[in-house]
């Protein structure tokens, strides 16, 4: 085979006479060859160590040494390389000696240049082909071992079973999650696997698959129940796929207890519940605002104020219901709140379809990307027209809460030691951090850049220091191209070679955001309640009676015109904020409200810095411990214009 010569060829020449030098180094350099010269046996032997040739013209006269000793060591070095002896000497003994002791092809001096060049291009041929033939073999090995690699390494249970139903493979987190060795479950039925109820479906699965016949749950996420070995039953996701080969048909699955994930929307809908009831009881709507998309989304109680349909609204939708003569400062304050970050509150009148107008107290607060854009806004909203007396609102919530992906694309990753080198990086890495693997693999150190700032220096010491010995797991946020951010769960498990040295790293991140984005969904909520008892002007208060202790919220302190915070907090200091002609009366209040089970509801006068009297209500509950003592009593303040009721 003749090779196609490029400048990337080269050819080492071991020739003593200068002249034949010059001939030779002419010759090749003009067909395109990279020709190196050594004119002794130590200079040939010193280039063969520090660089790699296609092929070497070696004289068997030097004046160090034997040409042979040469050729011994060229092949010693590289057993594929191609040798072409140059030699004076015709004797059909030596030349097949020669060819014996592994020369690619003799040439007798004078030699042909014709010849010269055949032979060179057939030497060359033959070590391109066995160097893709390497190469071939390298890669195919390294796909194996990678493979193998990813399927122990993946935090999911992996199961591959025969058309009989018996498992035939079976990774280390299907025995974590299901409790059976390899050794326990391969060869036996998959039916160890599930709960009874499930079986006879289960085979009667398997028989309409080997019919030829199309499976109801193939190619989608279903989520079901496994059988632990102890007979413990848990809520998994399974992914199902089949494929056929020469031996059958086979199933793989991919498992995923899903046992958080439930006790999580347990948890939500329940909060969801709470806050429901909280906002009819407090006669409250909410609403929830994007800027980059223009759009409102309104609670049932919000759509009815407005007289608008629930869901989904434009932006300019809202601000169309705004009376004429307070559109433009209610936008203003609107806007200003959500580019500066701080608490939104304002009061404006509203203009029903039907033409009746009406004041509505509005609040939230914006919640932007790590110091950037504002990305929502959330808040809420009440008509204090008519309102009397506001209740207090437990909870609100986010109006439009994210689902949790069925299926989180995990990004599997093989690197050396050293981080030098990205040895694979499988597609989901473009869908979580939004760049391409090409990018990472040319420039492994890029993924750094990737990490948010505040996270970068732990996670990189951490990558250099535990990977190898395998106690890397950690979590941390990256940064998008389009400026999102993203929490990443890594977790990284050293690969050894024979020797017990670790020479490759895999591992597996996985996008963990909407996660960590439900663990902060309660922070939200706590916030909500206090914009709520912000709107509607009421105040809260405890009072430990053991100890005396009374705490009150600052929206109380305000209502009394005192500091944030400065509320000495005894019952003492309380009843010195009360206006004098009524304390007598208050004091007989709070003794009354220690009888456990009791409820607490007086009024009383607050003399304002104009010299007006505003009425307070305040109204609580006494609590007590299994004994049946007090412990505590909890309540709120309500501020009015005139005396209510009571």
């Amino acid at each position: 085979m003749a090779a196609v010569v490029t400048s990337d060829h080269s050819v080492l020449v071991v020739e003593d006479n200068p002249d034949l030098v010059i001939g030779l180094q002419d010759l090749l350099e003009h067909e395109g060859y990279q020709v190196s010269v050594a004119g002794t046996c130590a200079e040939a032997l010193a280039q063969a160590h520090s660089r790699a040739f296609n092929a070497v013209l070696l004289d068997l006269g030097l004046p160090d040494g034997d040409g042979l000793d040469v050729l011994h060591t060229l092949q010693q070095l590289d057993p594929s390389l191609p040798v072409v002896i140059v030699t004076a000497s015709t004797s059909t003994e030596k030349t097949i000696g020669q060819l014996s002791k592994g020369a690619f092809a003799y040439l007798i001096k004078p030699y042909n240049r014709e010849e010269l060049r055949a032979i060179l291009r057939r030497a060359i041929g033959v070590k391109d082909l066995a160097a893709r033939a390497e190469h071939a073999q390298y890669a195919l090995t390294e796909s194996e071992n990678r493979f193998r690699s990813l399927v122990e390494s993946a935090s999911d249970a992996i199961v591959v079973a025969d058309q009989q139903g018996y498992v035939v493979s079976w990774n280390q987190s299907a025995a974590r999650l299901f409790g059976y060795e390899k050794a326990e479950i391969e060869g036996r039925p998959l039916t160890m696997l599930m709960p009874v109820r499930y079986r006879e479906a289960h085979e009667m699965g398997l028989d309409r698959m080997r019919t030829g016949a199309p499976s109801k749950i193939i190619g989608r996420a279903v989520e079901l129940f496994g059988l632990h070995k102890t007979k413990r039953e848990f809520p998994i996701e399974l992914s199902l796929a089949a494929w056929k080969t020469r031996e059958g048909l086979f199933y793989s699955g991919i498992i995923r207890d899903i046992s958080e994930r439930k006790r999580v929307q347990a948890a939500i809908q329940e909060s969801r519940d709470r806050l429901n009831l909280a906002l009819r009881a407090g006669k409250l709507g909410t609403w929830d605002w994007s800027p980059r998309s223009g759009t409102v989304v309104w609670s049932d109680n919000a759509a009815q104020l407005f007289r608008l349909p629930p869901g989904t609204q434009p932006f300019e939708t809202f601000l169309a219901l705004i009376h004429p003569e307070d559109r433009r400062e209610a936008a203003r304050k609107l806007i200003e709140a959500t580019v500066t970050g701080t608490e939104y509150m304002d009061e404006f009148r509203i203009v029903g379809p039907d033409g009746t107008m009406r004041w509505v107290a509005c609040a939230g607060q914006s919640f932007r990307t790590d110091g950037e854009e504002s990305v929502r806004m959330i808040g809420t909203l009440q008509c204090v027209t008519k309102q009397k007396e506001a209740e207090l609102a437990l909870r609100e919530s986010q109006g439009l809460i994210n689902q949790m992906t069925d299926i989180i694309t995990d990004v599997f990753w093989m690197t050396d030691p050293n981080k030098n080198q990205i040895l694979y990086i499988s597609p989901g890495y473009e869908t979580i951090w939004g760049r391409s693997c090409s990018s990472v693999r040319a420039s492994p150190r890029s993924w750094v850049e990737a990490i948010h700032p505040e996270d970068r220096e732990r996670v990189l010491h951490d990558s250099l220091t535990k990977q190898v010995s395998g106690d890397y797991n950690v979590e941390y946020r990256i940064t998008r191209p389009d400026g999102t951010i993203r929490w990443i769960w890594d977790r990284a498990f050293p690969i050894r070679n024979a020797q017990g040295q670790v020479y490759r790293i895999a591992g597996l991140a996985e996008d963990i955001t909407d996660r960590k984005r439900e663990e902060s969904t309660g922070r939200h909520e706590d916030e909500h309640v206090r914009l709520a008892m912000a709107a509607a002007g009421i105040g809260g208060w405890k009072w430990y009676v053991a100890s005396g202790r009374m705490t009150w919220s600052s929206e109380l302190e305000r209502l009394f015109g005192i500091a944030p915070g400065s509320f000495a907090g005894t019952q003492a200091a309380c009843l010195e904020c009360i206006y004098p002609p009524d304390r007598a009366v208050v004091s007989k209040m709070f003794r009354r409200a220690v009888k456990p089970g009791s409820d607490i509801r007086f009024v009383h006068r607050l003399l304002s810095p104009d010299k007006t009297f505003r009425w307070l209500t305040w109204v609580g509950s006494a609590f007590a411990d299994p004994p049946g003592s007090p412990v505590q009593v909890v309540g709120v303040v309500i501020s009015s214009d005139r005396r209510p009721d009571v």
